[in-house]
């Protein structure tokens, strides 16, 4: 049985993430540096998520397969989040969250062309 999500609440889920992220890339690259910054980032995350799912009591599949896909995407996102928190340093935070807003459309057309030609 799946459980649907409030939609308020996940609406604010993503508003706090996305309107902490800013700041904590800022802090990073004044403070005790952009990779201490990314990893407690990440594992704060995964501490907050554990909990959530204990607290809420969802069950999320832990065989083979679904554990690959778990560290696979785990990678990327450090990846990328490694790429944001390097970049804050020459890159004033402003102008990266402008940006990636501008782009973001861009970036998905472009990506919607081409998923649906292959």
């Amino acid at each position: 049985m799946v459980k649907e999500m409030s939609v308020p609440a996940a609406y604010l889920g993503i508003v706090i993430i996305w309107s902490t992220t800013p700041l904590a890339v800022k802090w990073s690259s004044e403070g005790a540096g952009f990779l201490f910054g990314v990893t407690s980032r990440m594992l704060l995350g995964t501490a907050l998520t554990l909990v959530l799912l204990v607290l809420l009591r969802v069950r999320i599949p832990l065989h083979k397969a679904a554990l690959q896909t778990y560290a696979i995407s785990s990678v990327g996102i450090f990846g990328a989040m490694f790429s944001v928190y390097w970049a804050a340093q020459y890159i004033p935070v402003g102008i990266y969250i402008g940006d990636v807003c501008a782009c973001a459309n861009i970036n998905q057309y472009l990506f919607r062309n081409l998923v649906e030609r292959t």
